[in-house]
């Protein structure tokens, strides 16, 4: 604390105001991030159209899927997951059992 002599009174002045401001980083927004999920699940959906009996409804979605229109389809319907999800891209990874049965879904629905 500072004190202030101006002659007979002693002046105590007041502290300084500082206002905090924060600003967060919208994740959600950051198209690096995006990319890099987006061919995570693309890499395991080729995986699941091979592996998994329960994409073999959807196989015949494999030669879009192995194309270049395929990485366009899942970052579309990973982009509708994390609206209608409320979730941050970064939490897709968290969810893949969600994930997976949410490609399925939407797949199927095209069918």
């Amino acid at each position: 604390m500072a004190i202030l002599d101006i002659g007979e009174d002693l002046y105590y002045p007041a502290p300084p105001l500082i206002l905090a401001y924060r600003e967060y980083q919208n994740v959600n927004a950051d198209k690096r991030l995006q990319n890099m999920v987006t061919k995570k699940f693309l890499k395991k959906l080729k995986i699941w159209l091979n592996e998994d009996k329960e994409f073999n409804s959807v196989r015949k979605f494999k030669k879009v899927i192995d194309s270049d229109e395929g990485y366009d389809v899942i970052h579309k319907i990973l982009k509708i997951l994390v609206i209608k999800g409320n979730t941050n891209w970064y939490d897709l990874d968290l969810q893949e059992k969600l994930v997976k049965k949410y490609i399925l879904y939407k797949l199927q629905k095209y069918i």
